[in-house]
């Protein structure tokens, strides 16, 4: 939802087209075509005891963003939603949107829905793993092509967090296709150092894995690729970060909190044909090394 205050809202009253709601509704439209997250629409409202021009926008009647519309300016408050609900687009992906999927997706191609869900993936477990596609964003619309891996990894594996990375590597055209420019993928590199630091660092037990690298040496490694990131900031496209497929979800976990819009990709999510253009080795001590 969103609350405006008075003079925004006199202003949004008073707009022809395109109107504030139209907005709205074409930003959701936008993200849906891009990640393919059933979002709902957009509840517009006056909120008198905000500033003239401020803005909240909620998430689950939680405030996620907030600001001030200058020089009257509505298409700015639009992309503001539009980056807000990207961020949480995830948090839009429950048990009744995965259904409502697989009940337009059954309408296609019933024997793939039918040979999946409930068995033997389970509608908890699909939509854990659609949750965590769309967190990092990957499209989910090739919702055919996520449950035929399903079906193929499910039986042995029940892991939702080792099953999204499977699913990740199957789709692996999509991902390239979304992150390299001209068949060209512009990467950064993690040091040896680090990969095995973070290998090292993993913890198994029968209820998961998780990354349990001591403090110090966690807060080295993320400034380290902070300060490599923001070096190359201007850079365009912005590159991502390629490493091992075994700790690309540990890596990302581990820099979600400082570097939330840093895409971590591994080398099986990439299509044979693209090519990789790496930057360099982001190092401890040695910040960057020769690619």
């Amino acid at each position: 939802s969103i609350e405006i205050g008075p003079r925004v809202a006199a202003l949004a009253a008073e707009s022809g087209d395109p109107s504030l709601t139209s907005l709205c509704a074409d930003a959701r439209d936008r993200l849906f075509l891009d990640l393919g997250a059933p979002l709902p629409t957009a509840r517009v409202r006056e909120n008198p005891h905000l500033d003239d021009d401020a803005y909240t926008i909620s998430v689950a009647e939680i405030p996620v963003g907030s600001g001030r519309i200058e020089s009257a300016n509505l298409e700015a408050l639009a992309h503001q939603l539009h980056r807000v609900a990207r961020s949480h687009a995830h948090e839009f992906v429950g048990l009744q949107e995965t259904q409502s999927m697989l009940d337009q997706l059954e309408r296609t191609f019933p024997a793939v829905v039918r040979n999946v869900v409930p068995k033997p993936v389970s509608l908890q477990l699909l939509a854990e793993v659609l949750r965590r596609l769309v967190e990092e964003g990957v499209n989910i619309r090739p919702l055919r092509q996520i449950l035929e891996a399903l079906a193929g990894f499910a039986p042995q594996e029940k892991d939702p967090l080792a099953l999204t990375e499977l699913v990740r590597a199957q789709l692996r055209r999509q991902i390239t296709h979304r992150h390299a420019h001209g068949g060209v993928l512009t990467t950064f590199l993690l040091s040896h150092e680090i990969e095995e630091a973070v290998t090292d660092s993993i913890q198994r037990t029968a209820t998961g894995a998780y990354l349990a690298m001591p403090p110090d040496q966690a807060r080295d490694v993320i400034e380290a690729v902070k300060a490599q990131i923001a070096e190359d900031a201007e850079g365009t496209p912005p590159p991502v970060l390629l490493t091992q497929a075994p700790i690309r979800r540990f890596v990302r976990r581990l820099l979600e909190v400082d570097l939330p819009d840093l895409v971590v990709l591994s080398y099986q999510e990439l299509a044979p044909e693209v090519t990789v253009r790496p930057l360099g080795r982001i190092g401890v001590g040695s910040m960057l090394e020769g690619p």
